[in-house]
């Protein structure tokens, strides 16, 4: 994934001080359907994240929507067995810094584990600060697994300097 881009660099999520219903967007979070795609693939681009494999891994993939029902968010993820590929993770500009990202983000790890993954990896080129935050360390790219190695987001859609990370999950990771 050549690019998380979900908040600005350098600058602290607005969302983690705030009070309740301060700076928030209002709106739902909820599992990605074949509707969404046409939004998800126009919202990926628009970010310049890869859409190849999306319509494929559309069941691993989550929306935030606001209360009108536009896409405000997206964040999905490829299975290989016991790991998980975190990837497509963006907010539009206009929605960053209110805890959209963070939500995509924790659901996506609730829905590893609920499909029995032990670990999460991920790639990004100018994320790896924010991605920290919820548990993911940099890694050496032949440390992830044969089947995270060779997915198309490691062989072709991200360049070799994007960084590799993983968060575990679970006890075997």
């Amino acid at each position: 994934m050549p690019r998380n881009r979900t908040k600005a660099p350098g600058r602290e999520p607005r969302w983690r001080d705030a009070p309740e219903g301060v700076n928030r967007v209002s709106g739902q979070l909820r599992k990605a359907n074949g509707a969404d795609l046409p939004a998800i693939e126009g919202l990926l681009g628009a970010s310049a994240l890869p859409v190849d494999g999306v319509r494929d891994n559309l069941v691993n993939f989550f929306v935030y929507e606001n209360n009108a029902g536009a896409l405000l968010g997206v964040v999905g993820m490829e299975l290989y067995g016991k790991a998980g590929l975190l990837r497509s993770t963006v907010v539009v500009e206009s929605a960053r810094g209110q805890g959209i990202a963070a939500k995509l983000i924790d659901r996506a790890v609730a829905h590893a584990r609920e499909k029995g993954c032990n670990a999460l990896y991920l790639l990004t080129l100018d994320a790896d600060r924010y991605f920290k935050r919820f548990g993911f360390s940099p890694i050496a790219r032949e440390d992830a697994p044969p089947d995270i190695r060779s997915s198309a987001e490691f062989t072709t859609l991200c360049p070799d300097s994007a960084m590799p990370m993983k968060r575990r999950l679970g006890e075997l990771s």
